[in-house]
């Protein structure tokens, strides 16, 4: 199954899944603190593993947002320094407990405040079921 989801749908998807999965996986450019990353600590504390690759390259990656990664993810945060080659990914992967993925979303949403907060009615991250 194919979906397209718009930027004002993504936190709620966001919450759902993290409900009926046990292991997410994010890589993306960017971090901020906000509805999305306190949904993730939520899913955290419930008991869904949480691993994590950011980058810090252009300064919009938040220090805040780093630490609160690194607590949720239990040190599996890996950060991705400036320079080099660009790191600009947007995956977000979620799976089961033996480590089966079962939907990824790929698309143009860092995991920030404005990439989840709906400040776009373009369509982002497609999803879909493995």
């Amino acid at each position: 199954m194919i979906m397209i989801l718009l930027g004002d749908e993504l936190h709620d998807r966001f919450s759902e899944l993290l409900k009926k999965h046990t292991n997410v996986g994010i890589a993306t450019a960017w971090a901020t603190c906000g509805a999305h990353l306190r949904a993730l600590a939520d899913a955290e504390r419930s008991g869904v593993k949480v691993r994590a690759i950011v980058g810090i390259a252009s300064n919009a990656t938040h220090p805040d947002a780093l630490d609160k990664l690194n607590s949720i993810t239990r040190g599996n945060l890996r950060i991705v320094p400036k320079g080099g080659r660009l790191f600009h990914p947007k995956l977000y992967l979620f799976g089961r407990r033996d480590g089966t993925v079962t939907r990824a979303w790929i698309g143009s949403a860092n995991f920030t405040k404005a990439g989840f907060g709906g400040h776009s009615r373009v369509p982002v991250p497609v999803s879909w079921t493995m």
